[in-house]
């Protein structure tokens, strides 16, 4: 479902994380690419858990989707320490 890249600037306690958005996940946002803060570092699954109640229309999708850091599949315990 989605894929996380470019970094962009932010302050020490805060991630700006921009998430790519394929498909079904892509049309129930109706956008190819949300950018979201969460608190530095963060686990994957807080981020999608961020990433659900902005977009409520894909926690359909959510138990199905795979997630990728740099084009590597990743699991929800995975630590985003770093702008993505």
């Amino acid at each position: 479902m989605t894929k996380f890249a470019t970094p962009i600037q932010s302050d020490s306690t805060w991630l700006r994380v921009e998430v790519r958005l394929f498909a079904a996940a892509a049309d129930l946002a109706a956008a190819r690419q949300l950018t979201l803060r969460v608190p530095a570092p963060c686990r994957l699954s807080e981020l999608v858990q961020h990433l659900l109640e902005q977009q409520p229309a894909l926690k359909a999708l959510a138990p199905a989707s795979r997630w990728a850091v740099d084009e590597q599949f990743v699991s929800a315990d995975f630590v985003i320490d770093r702008e993505l």
